[in-house]
């Protein structure tokens, strides 16, 4: 009688601390997502004049990560393990870049990968991007080449490089930097079309 009470006092005292859940140092992530400038749809006059499709954006292997990169040398490279993109960075780059152009191209006429292309358009837009970091706390930095083709050939390309100076370093400001060099690589795009 007495084993069977020390069995069953034991066995409570295992059951118990079983329970108990070691403290943990996981943190949660935050995720962010880039944006595009803001329109004022009463004003739009939608010409359709224009149609374009973005095909896949192309990056560079390590940008291909979910987490956010700084860049503090040119041959250094460091993921920020809490801070990570809320879609792929390719797709987030195509969707804002072709909403920009839809914007300064004043049309609704557009697409962009993965989207399936609904109707032939009338230029396609092929984006590389070689920089897209924060490359130190006040300032981020966009290196990109494009190019426009359409049925008969290329109408145009170029080459874009910027650097954002900020005021405030933190992650939410840096985010919005680089939505805001999405913006000025799209203004030069659509000064092609």
């Amino acid at each position: 009688m007495k084993t069977l009470i020390l069995s069953l006092c034991l066995f409570g005292v295992s059951f118990l601390t079983s329970c108990l859940i070691p403290e943990t140092s996981h943190s949660v992530p935050d995720y962010f997502l880039l944006t595009s400038r803001e329109v004022d749809s009463n004003q739009s006059s939608n010409s359709n004049a224009v149609s374009f499709y973005v095909k896949e954006v192309r990056l560079p292997h390590y940008l291909l990560d979910k987490r956010l990169v700084s860049r503090p040398t040119d041959d250094t490279i460091v993921f920020r393990e809490n801070q990570r993109w809320g879609e792929p960075l390719e797709i987030g780059v195509g969707r804002v870049l072709s909403q920009n152009l839809g914007l300064l191209l004043d049309t609704f006429s557009y697409g962009f990968y993965p989207q399936r292309r609904k109707f032939e358009y009338k230029h396609e837009v092929e984006i590389f991007i070689e920089r897209f970091e924060f490359v130190s706390e006040n300032s981020v930095k966009l290196k990109a080449s494009w190019g426009i083709n359409k049925k008969g050939g290329s109408i145009g390309r170029g080459a874009f490089e910027q650097t954002y100076s900020l005021q405030n370093n933190d992650v939410k400001s840096q985010v919005r930097a680089l939505s805001n060099l999405l913006f000025d690589l799209s203004n030069e795009i659509a000064r092609m079309f």
